[in-house]
């Protein structure tokens, strides 16, 4: 399958940004760069919203129009899609938390974690199996495994990996969901955190981040930095079932 189109999911492109999402000078930042959108949108009483949870942003269909082959229009309540559905404009759709779901102008809107082609799979928030060794106060090396971001140089939790690309699928042991799940709940955190901080940031702003991390990394090495581990009882009645992809 090949990779026709980049969009921009309520105008973040580099993780989630909550407070600028569906903002429209936000939208057309993504627009300008190349991108198409996903947007959100609300009809009530007779006026046009943008917005994720609710309406935020008040819109036009003039707006909506400009930028017609852009945008891909997620309705958000049955008003917004009869309207659309009447004006037989723009590429809308509905949906929650369906596999599958069909745009109005014909193309197949996949949920997060479905196949997406025939060679294709997405992967939310992989891991990849990291091995340290170090000493403990009795002198002897211990080896320890963990698990860390696959990718570290983005905010991204969902890959889209070819099929023969994939080395095996495994059922997880109890003990190691806990762990995947309360890394993965880290890794998705930091990742929004790591998002809204740097967004409009200049470099050198960026740099002084870096370093800050930097030093606190070397603290932490030293000992100097206690870590705080989460834990949730719920994880623990995870069934075994669950899997993950190496």
């Amino acid at each position: 399958m090949n990779l026709k189109k980049l969009i921009s999911h309520r105008g973040n492109i580099s993780g989630p940004n909550i407070s600028l999402e569906n903002d429209p000078t936000y939208i057309l930042e993504a627009l300008s760069l190349g991108y198409d959108c996903e947007v959100d949108i609300w009809l009530v009483e007779k006026e046009l919203y943008l917005g994720h949870d609710e309406p935020t942003y008040k819109t036009s269909i003039e707006f909506l129009s400009r930028h017609a082959e852009s945008l891909w229009v997620h309705c958000k309540n049955f008003e917004a899609l009869e309207y659309f559905n009447k004006k037989k404009q723009l590429n809308y759709f509905w949906h929650q938390e369906d596999n599958f779901t069909l745009t109005s102008k014909g193309y197949i809107w996949t949920y997060p974690g479905n196949v997406i082609g025939d060679n294709s799979v997405i992967v939310e928030c992989p891991m990849q199996v990291l091995k340290t060794k170090y000493r403990n106060s009795g002198d002897d090396v211990v080896e320890h495994t963990g698990l860390q971001r696959w990718i570290s140089f983005t905010n991204d939790i969902e890959y889209i990996i070819d099929k023969e690309k994939i080395i095996g699928l495994a059922n997880l042991s109890p003990e190691v969901m806990v762990y995947y799940k309360m890394v993965s709940r880290k890794t998705i955190e930091e990742s929004e955190i790591d998002a809204m901080e740097s967004y409009g940031k200049t470099d050198e702003e960026v740099l002084e981040k870096i370093n800050h991390n930097m030093d606190k990394l070397v603290s932490i090495m030293e000992g100097d930095a206690e870590i705080e581990d989460e834990y949730n009882e719920e994880d623990t009645l995870q069934s075994n079932k669950d899997k993950i992809l190496h």
